[in-house]
């Protein structure tokens, strides 16, 4: 691993400090769309969904709630019976960061991001948790891959 100079490392902390309130604005942003979904349709977003997004939604309200074990179980189940589903690896890894566990947060935000090469959120956290593992290379070439795409967007 190449030796970063002190300010090189500062930046990247930086850069990372705000692709992370970034990633969790995005998913404030999802999560006030469920609720406005709830209350435009006149009925209950749950009653209205059936199957793998009935799960998504409930684990998206478990998680709001900070009912995290019980967001985890919900987004295994999705992961369970769709495992292409993008969104819910990506969910569950955010779930799991949150727990504290960090391999198993960074193999569903892998799965996540291989499923969905555009999906910044989980590429963002896989650069925070490079980051937070020292692996300062990883990082760096994460952030700058989007920092492109957000350029590209």
């Amino acid at each position: 691993m190449a030796r970063l100079s002190r300010e090189r490392r500062r930046v990247a902390r930086a850069f990372g400090r705000r692709l992370v309130a970034q990633a969790l604005a995005a998913f404030a942003v999802l999560l006030v769309a469920i609720f406005l979904m709830d209350s435009l349709s006149g009925q209950s977003a749950l009653a209205s969904t059936r199957g793998v997004n009935k799960m998504l939604i409930l684990g998206c309200r478990y998680h709001s709630q900070g009912n995290l074990a019980a967001a985890e179980r919900e987004f295994r189940s999705v992961v369970q019976l769709d495992p292409n589903n993008a969104a819910a690896w990506s969910y569950l890894g955010l779930v799991l960061f949150k727990e504290g566990k960090r391999s198993e947060s960074e193999r569903a935000f892998v799965k996540a991001a291989a499923l969905n090469r555009q999906d910044l959120f989980s590429n963002t956290w896989l650069g925070i948790i490079a980051l937070g593992r020292g692996r300062i290379d990883d990082a760096e070439r994460i952030f700058s891959l989007l920092e492109e795409k957000g350029r590209r967007i």
